[in-house]
């Protein structure tokens, strides 16, 4: 039986085309040019910019080099997700939850990640500038040479965060748990 796959257009259902007719899908995946929104999804370097994927499931995803540009990751799971290299330039990842997740390198100026879950992800030389940290969970993350600057990191949990070598300059460090060291 073969199935033919139409992307519609963006927040429109996902049509299939198959020998019985054709069917609409609603479901939480998205398929895109490049991978269909999912988890252990294989995204490498696609362009999901000013998607809405609020409450997806990317556990374990292939995010690197995406373009993640204004898209919003609201409450989406995202742990164990490969992001390295990936750009979150104004992305909405409040109350994400990225344990785990591999955002090296990453370009996030301006994001949100208000109370988002980042227990011992991986943030190493990440460019996480101007964001909104407050209220994150960044115990046992890794912060080495990340470029911090002018972030909120009010009443954030910072315990066991390692940070050599990141820059901090103009955070407000204000409530935050702990000094990472």
């Amino acid at each position: 039986m073969a199935f033919s796959w139409i992307r519609v257009g963006y927040g429109l259902p996902l049509v299939v085309f198959s020998a019985f007719g054709f069917f609409a899908f609603w479901e939480k995946s998205i398929a895109t040019k490049a991978c269909v929104i999912g988890p252990r999804a294989k995204c490498f370097a696609a362009d999901l910019s000013a998607q809405d994927l609020r409450h997806a499931d990317l556990r374990g995803a292939d995010l690197r080099q995406a373009k993640l540009i204004g898209t919003v990751l609201t409450n989406a799971n995202l742990s164990g997700a490969q992001l390295d290299g990936s750009l979150l330039i104004g992305a909405d990842l409040e109350q994400a939850d990225l344990r785990e997740a591999s955002l090296r390198k990453v370009l996030c100026t301006g994001c949100d990640l208000e109370s988002a879950q980042l227990w011992g992800a991986d943030l190493s030389e990440a460019e996480v500038e101007g964001a909104d940290l407050e209220d994150a969970s960044l115990r046992f993350a890794k912060l080495r040479k990340a470029r911090l600057r002018g972030s909120d990191f009010g009443n954030a949990d910072l315990q066991s965060a390692d940070a050599v070598e990141a820059d901090f300059t103009g955070a407000n460090l204000g409530l935050a748990s702990a000094m990472p060291t």
